[in-house]
């Protein structure tokens, strides 16, 4: 029963993986901080977040065929416990949990950002609360069959909407295409000659491409979608489409920022979905409402759902035992886990008010972390390691120590700094492997002797 609940009976079609995935990633933030940040970093930043987005998926695709004996765990707290044990699955469940909640935060804070620039005498407080409760209260009866169900309306609304904001800036430009080209073309940030001049900028649009092929992980959602396909066939195709389709519609929203910056030039980050909004009718204001709601709801369900599991499966086995506890009361704890996530991201969404704020001080904190401690572990587990807690943990705590002296001493945190915290936290844990004594069955395993332990 709790098997269906976060998973399904592992049926669903290649289309509607591909939905709820892509319907998971475009949140909220995407479109509200893509806009921005592509009107005010210009067409390098576009190729770097188009190259980072949809290598990921390209890697699932890849590396789909050694994934085939995870493909019965439920998340990737579960995967990580089967290959390092009881406290690091505890660990991701709770680092998990906490990506969780502040992209909660963040989306519920996109919402109610989004809402106040369309209404202004609408109160923040009551947008956040209303948000949330509406979030919870359709989330918390079904299982992942409803969330794939409501994913697919809306994607087409969030299609709709952004074509038709699209089309609505063009209009405003008052340009042709070639106009505008020939525009942007004189433009410093948007110059096509600048993208191969070797500089810092230059050096993290070529490492992104060893880091997408890393970076699969950093999304624990992502994991619970190949654990939702039949088989590691459908994962392959699923992942390869939507990284296509991903690509597709990052592209729409570059689209929209050209046309704004054709339009002024002048605008800081929070003038720019002003400039937007500006004069459009009370109509269409409400549609990017829609939108931008409908873009969050998909992405706030999913990650709820995940909170739900993490707890009510991993973090109940760990501490009572596979098989103790009913599956009846897991999802009644599932459901008690999604109000009280729910309400708890409420409360920071109400905390940090400043979308900008938001976005810097509750998500990046997480996901740094999230991402130079479970990488590694993940990585070396599909491609055939098995290890022990200990050397886990010896792991998990080098890519923790790496990134606060990355903090500490000012280095940057971008790609770069990534990929240095994923293999500092990778070389922890073979030096933790081969200088300490480890039992005879750990180590490097081939593919079906990896598939007899963990069947």
């Amino acid at each position: 029963m709790f098997r269906e609940y976060a998973v399904g009976n592992k049926n669903f079609s290649t289309f509607k993986m591909i939905v709820t995935i892509l319907a998971t990633e475009m949140s909220g933030i995407t479109l509200v901080y893509y806009v921005q940040t592509f009107y005010l970093y210009g067409l390098r930043r576009m190729i770097v977040q188009m190259i980072a987005s949809i290598i990921p998926f390209w890697a699932i695709s890849i590396i789909s065929v050694r994934m085939g004996p995870f493909m019965r765990n439920l998340s990737i707290a579960e995967t990580i416990g089967i290959i390092y044990g009881k406290i690091p699955r505890i660990i991701v469940s709770i680092l998990g949990i906490s990506v969780a909640i502040a992209t909660l935060s963040v989306e519920i804070n996109v919402i109610s950002f989004m809402t106040k620039i369309c209404i202004n005498s609408i109160d923040h407080r009551s947008i956040t609360v209303l948000a949330t409760l509406v979030i919870v209260s359709y989330t918390i009866w079904g299982g992942i069959s409803s969330i794939t169900n409501t994913d697919i309306l809306q994607l087409i609304t969030f299609f709709i909407i952004i074509f038709l904001i699209a089309g609505l800036m063009f209009i405003k430009t008052g340009k042709s295409i070639f106009e505008i080209v020939f525009f942007l073309q004189n433009q410093e940030n948007f110059k096509f000659t600048n993208i191969f001049k070797f500089d810092i900028k230059t050096l993290n649009i070529f490492l992104s491409i060893p880091y997408g092929f890393l970076k699969f992980h950093s999304n624990p959602t992502m994991i619970q979608r190949v654990y939702m396909c039949s088989s590691t066939m459908q994962v392959k195709k699923v992942f390869l489409y939507t990284s296509i389709c991903l690509l597709l519609l990052i592209f729409s929203i570059c689209i929209i920022s050209l046309f704004v910056f054709t339009g002024d030039q002048t605008l800081s980050a929070e003038e720019i979905w002003n400039y937007i909004t500006d004069g459009m009718p009370n109509f269409l204001k409400a549609c990017i409402i829609i939108c931008v709601l409908a873009m969050c709801m998909s992405t706030c369900d999913s990650y709820l759902h995940l909170c739900s599991i993490m707890v009510g499966h991993d973090v109940i086995e760990s501490i009572f035992g596979v098989n103790k506890i009913p599956c009846i009361y897991k999802i009644s704890v599932a459901r008690l886990v999604l109000l009280i996530i729910g309400l708890l991201s409420m409360i920071i969404s109400i905390r940090y008010n400043n979308f900008f704020e938001s976005v810097l001080s509750i998500v990046s904190y997480p996901y740094m972390i999230f991402y130079c401690t479970i990488g590694a572990p993940l990585i070396l587990s599909i491609f055939g390691f098995l290890g022990t807690t200990r050397t886990a943990l010896i792991g998990m705590a080098t890519g923790i120590l790496v990134l606060f002296v990355y903090k500490k001493f000012g280095f940057p945190i971008g790609i770069s700094g990534a990929i240095v915290q994923l293999f500092s936290n990778a070389f922890g844990m073979m030096v933790a492997h081969y200088v300490l004594p480890q039992p005879p069955d750990k180590g490097w395993v081939t593919l079906k002797y990896k598939e007899k332990i963990l069947k």
